[in-house]
């Protein structure tokens, strides 16, 4: 790393990282880069926070960013690693050795590590640090290392040993945790703290300047790393600037000797690898949510656990009040007491899942805005993820709930039956969870969607078809009926099991009876010929949420900074 100079000293020869397989020269930012916020069309409401501003940074450095509270630092560096607020404008130009962000994906070279330590409180330091390198590409990853050492034999290369050693290291077959994590954390000195949780406001957890650390650690797989407010870690902890030094070479040295030999193998010229790594990063990212989101989960006992002793309670208690009425239907008030069952069961519990999830789902956005800014996954991988998690959930709340309930009450046990009624539990308590996933979304705060949430239940109290049936609405008002998710869940629930029962019940003013399917249809307006659709609507309830959550997600940002 050194080299003879005329004057008998020795000077340092420069390391250099790549992108786009070329040697990285330095970061340069020139033609008077400016950012310019605008709060209106007025000029008069246009505020310059850069202007003028070039500069180089140059490879394998550690440079500081001085300046006073609120004169642009960190909106120089999300404009340096390509993630500037959204609400800016931007002149001149920014370039990774002469290559432009059109050329390449800044977020997979570059990442903002944020001022904010937002972390799932739930989960241990080293489960975070997995998870951070499993979306970023070099978590568990024996398959690909698998059909490599393949090619490389059908092609006859003979990889280097100390890489190829590396490699396998890094990706042996049923390891859950990396050795990449292993070595981060001795070196940040986390390794004391590795199997502690996180925690947060509510949870009592690691250090402020350990969790930094951990935010850090966790975006520093990148060539290059915009640390902001990292002089809290460095004079408030017991890091210090060797040791981020140790960590920045060390990424940017493994960055270079990757693109060198080639670990993307070159099938297609580079900028079209980079262009699919994108897109293949995504997948994994799925599944490493997915493991995430069930680690997490399971590890949140005040949400699930309270959700799962809420619905035992209430099979126990209505089953206790309605003992056997499923087999004993004599007359009309049997029928409207099983009704008002299942309407208190739909609608109670699922308020109760939609009211729990709100703040869970709201602080989990906090950590995916940053996680998000950090490019270690995709928004839509995170809204999917959330929802196959959210729905194995759900599945196993509607079994614990169908099973006493059905037994008790005594509802007729044929197949159809029992998973008509299964499915439309589990689908009301998926579709409140979802609508409450969807409101966190596409709103800004916690509050407004608790404003939201209560003119909801409020509307789909009136016209879910208990308190007022279908056929005594005011014909100007169901269509609100129809919207309302609630209603077609009762009228599945109840149409599934009674509205092809021939039985006679008994009713006021008639001395013969009436057939219980008859007097379903003429005085709630439930056919067991509509059942399929029912089911569909349900699916589609669901759906719509799903799709609102996913897009709200995407496309909404209500990060203030």
């Amino acid at each position: 790393m050194e080299s003879s100079t005329g004057d008998g000293g020795y000077r340092r020869r420069p390391r250099r990282c790549a992108v786009l397989g070329r040697p990285l020269r330095g970061i340069s930012w020139s033609q008077a880069l400016g950012l310019i916020s605008r709060f209106g069309s007025s000029n008069k409401r246009t505020i310059k926070i850069l202007k003028d501003v070039s500069g180089i940074i140059k490879p394998s450095r550690m440079t500081l960013l001085l300046g006073p509270p609120a004169s642009g630092k960190s909106t120089l560096m999300r404009a340096l690693t390509g993630k500037p607020a959204k609400n800016l404008k931007m002149s001149g130009n920014i370039t990774y050795c002469g290559h432009t962000f059109s050329e390449f994906y800044p977020e997979r070279t570059s990442a903002y590590v944020s001022q904010y330590d937002l972390h799932y409180g739930e989960m241990t330091v080293r489960e975070t640090m997995d998870f951070s390198r499993r979306c970023l590409g070099i978590g568990a990853r024996y398959d690909m290392l698998s059909e490599l050492a393949r090619r490389e034999r059908n092609a006859g290369i003979k990889p280097d040993p100390e890489i190829d050693a590396l490699m396998k290291a890094t990706a042996v077959e049923g390891k859950e945790t990396n050795i990449m994590t292993d070595l981060i954390l001795k070196v940040l000195g986390l390794d004391i703290c590795a199997d502690i949780i996180v925690g947060d406001e509510m949870k009592r957890g690691i250090s402020g300047g350990q969790k930094k650390r951990v935010t850090t650690a966790g975006d520093n797989t990148s060539t290059v790393v915009a640390d902001d407010d990292s002089e809290n870690e460095l004079e408030n902890d017991s890091i210090n600037q060797t040791q981020m030094s140790q960590v920045t070479r060390g990424t940017n040295g493994a960055a270079n000797r990757r693109t060198q030999t080639g670990m993307i193998l070159p099938f297609q010229p580079l900028a079209l690898s980079f262009n699919h790594m994108n897109y293949y990063v995504d997948m994994p990212a799925f599944m490493a949510n997915v493991w995430k989101q069930f680690r997490s989960y399971w590890k949140n006992p005040p949400y699930n656990a309270m959700r799962y002793l809420m619905t035992a309670l209430y099979a126990i208690v209505f089953g206790t009040v309605f003992w056997r009425k499923g087999k004993n239907v004599e007359n009309q008030e049997d029928l409207v007491n099983l009704l008002g069952a299942t309407y208190a069961a739909v609608f109670f519990l699922g308020a109760a899942n939609l009211l729990s999830c709100l703040p869970v789902f709201s602080i989990e956005r906090t950590v995916f805005y940053r996680e998000n800014a950090a490019g270690m996954y995709s928004p839509l991988s995170y809204a999917f993820a959330l929802t196959v998690v959210e729905m194995v959930y759900n599945i196993a709340q509607g079994i614990l709930y169908t099973l006493p309930i059905y037994a008790m009450i005594g509802y007729e046990w044929k197949a159809d039956k029992f998973f008509y009624f299964l499915f439309f539990i589990s689908a009301c308590f998926l579709y409140f969870t979802m609508f409450g996933a969807m409101l966190i979304a596409c709103t800004p705060s916690q509050m407004l969607a608790n404003i939201l949430v209560s003119f909801a239940l409020t509307g789909w109290n009136i016209f879910a078809g208990f308190l007022i049936a279908r056929p005594a609405i005011p014909v100007w008002w169901r269509w609100f009926y129809w919207a309302d998710p609630v209603s077609w869940t009762i009228y599945g629930v109840t149409a599934s099991q009674f509205g092809n029962v021939g039985d006679t019940v008994k009713v006021p003013g008639s001395a013969t009876g009436i057939v219980v399917k008859d007097f379903l249809d003429r005085n709630l307006g439930y056919k067991h010929d509509f059942v399929g659709y029912v089911l569909l609507a349900h699916f589609g309830y669901i759906l719509l949420f799903v799709f609102l959550f996913a897009y709200g997600t995407k496309a909404l940002n209500f990060q203030k900074r």
